[in-house]
C-alpha cells in the first residue's frame, strides 16, 4: 500500500494585513475608545486596546494613524493594530 501527502498551505495566514491611513477624530482615554476618519467612508470605532504603543496608550485628535480592519464582538468593523504616524498638534514656535 502506498501514501501520498497532501501538504495544504494557507496564503493568507504568510501575508501581512491590508494597512489603511485616517485621521483621529475623537478619543477618551476615560471611556476608552474613539473614531478614525477614513477618507470617503464611515468613520471607523476603535478600542485602546488596538492601539500599539508603549507606556500609556493615548492619541490626540487630528493624530494621523495607520490601522488594520478587524472587527468587534457584534460582527461591525473596526480599526486594529493601530500605530500613531505623526501628530496633528501643531508646535508652537519658540522665538530666537
Amino acid at each position: 500500500m502506498q501514501f501520498t501527502a497532501i501538504v495544504f498551505h494557507n496564503i493568507e495566514a504568510d501575508m501581512e494585513p491590508e494597512t489603511f491611513t485616517g485621521t483621529v477624530i475623537f478619543f477618551s482615554s476615560k471611556l476608552n475608545f474613539g473614531f478614525i476618519k477614513r477618507e470617503n467612508l464611515p468613520d471607523l470605532f476603535f478600542h485602546f486596546s488596538d492601539i500599539e504603543m508603549q507606556g500609556y496608550k493615548f492619541l490626540d485628535k487630528e493624530d494621523v494613524v495607520k490601522y488594520s480592519l478587524g472587527v468587534n464582538h457584534h460582527g461591525q468593523p473596526k480599526a486594529i493594530n493601530i500605530q500613531k504616524i505623526s501628530s496633528g498638534k501643531a508646535v508652537p514656535l519658540k522665538k530666537a
